[in-house]
């Protein structure tokens, strides 16, 4: 069985605030359940346009901040509270950009990547990429390396952000549901770590959940209106002062 690399982008701007222990609750139970036997190895980053002093990024780039890169998933250690700190605006594009560049360089083509975006919100802040460009990347990691996306978004303006960037794997991440959805996703995630038909030179699934014989969410995000994408959403900071071919 070849190891699964998984890739978590997780959304630290000030709209998260709100959910700051149930993320780094659920985020390590997700984590816990993996390490039941699936050989995984595990990636988390972080992103806002704030710098852990509090400082706007003028570079023009998102601060994409690792916690741990490419752990074996049972040497992986907890996420705390002083590690995850919701500040600043949502570079999104940006921020999935760099990741899948910076991905992209590290693996082999023929590595098998789930790579999870994690947001309560919707892009307003990026400078780099823009929404068409992402969409594109994506189409390309998934059908020239076969990786699998994943989008978790809270509420009918995130999972339409999600769809809006051609991922089929789109859940609902309410406050209701956060508990279920980390526990679906870790479930989800060691079905496709064993699965040798999907990932890599087998190609990406738009079916993550159903093969885990699982639903994605409990309310159908495919039954909500759509909502643009590029609308503001609720960031308000503390302080506000390359290539695609694979």
């Amino acid at each position: 069985m070849s190891k699964t690399h998984v890739v978590m982008l997780l959304d630290e701007s000030s709209s998260m605030a709100q959910h700051q222990s149930a993320v780094v609750k659920t985020f390590n139970e997700y984590v816990e359940n993996l390490k039941q036997g699936s050989r995984t190895w595990l990636s988390l980053f972080k992103f806002s346009d704030q710098t852990w002093m509090g400082a706007v990024d003028y570079h023009g780039k998102p601060n994409l901040r690792e916690v741990f890169e490419n752990r074996k998933v049972k040497d992986t250690y907890p996420l705390t509270a002083q590690q995850y700190q919701p500040n600043g605006w949502t570079p999104l594009y940006d921020a999935i950009g760099e990741l899948i560049q910076r991905t992209k360089k590290r693996l082999p083509k023929e590595a098998k990547v789930l790579f999870v975006i994690h947001t309560d919100g919707q892009e307003n802040r990026s400078k780099t990429f823009n929404m068409e460009r992402i969409k594109t990347l994506i189409q390309r990691m998934e059908n020239k390396r076969g990786w699998t996306f994943v989008y978790l978004g809270e509420g009918a303006a995130a999972w339409n952000a999600g769809y809006d960037f051609g991922i089929d794997n789109v859940a609902n991440f309410s406050s209701s549901l956060r508990s279920a959805s980390m526990d679906k996703l870790a479930t989800a995630t060691m079905a496709y770590s064993c699965d040798a038909s999907v990932g890599g030179a087998a190609g990406s699934t738009k079916t993550f959940y159903a093969n885990a014989n699982l639903t994605a969410d409990d309310v159908d995000p495919n039954e909500t209106p759509h909502v643009s994408s590029t609308a503001s959403n609720a960031d308000v900071p503390v302080t506000n002062t390359g290539s695609d071919d694979s």
